[in-house]
């Protein structure tokens, strides 16, 4: 901005989950990690005693709160996800 003078807003979704996702990524999204595992037959890895908690976003319910950042720029960096959580066990039992 300081350079451009071009205005921006950082938008950071977090832990967002969709039905078009990558089921392929052995390393992040443990939804999508949980359900390829579920699909070919094999154990689910939980790290820790899986109390960790998370507050996954389901994708379609992000797009409203974008559309409003883009029509009413206020600058700045926006999290945008999830009020309720998750932890890794629940997941895992779904």
């Amino acid at each position: 901005y300081e350079h451009f003078g071009l205005k921006y807003s950082i938008i950071a979704p977090h832990n967002v989950i969709s039905v078009n996702q990558s089921f392929n990524d052995p390393y992040r999204n443990v939804c999508a990690i949980f359900i390829r595992k579920c699909i070919l037959g094999e154990n689910l890895s939980i790290y820790g005693d899986g109390k960790q908690t998370r507050a996954f976003s389901s994708a379609e319910f992000l797009f409203d709160p974008i559309q409003k950042l883009f029509d009413s720029y206020d600058g700045g960096l926006f999290n945008i996800g999830a009020d309720k959580s998750n932890s890794i066990l629940e997941i895992a039992q779904l």
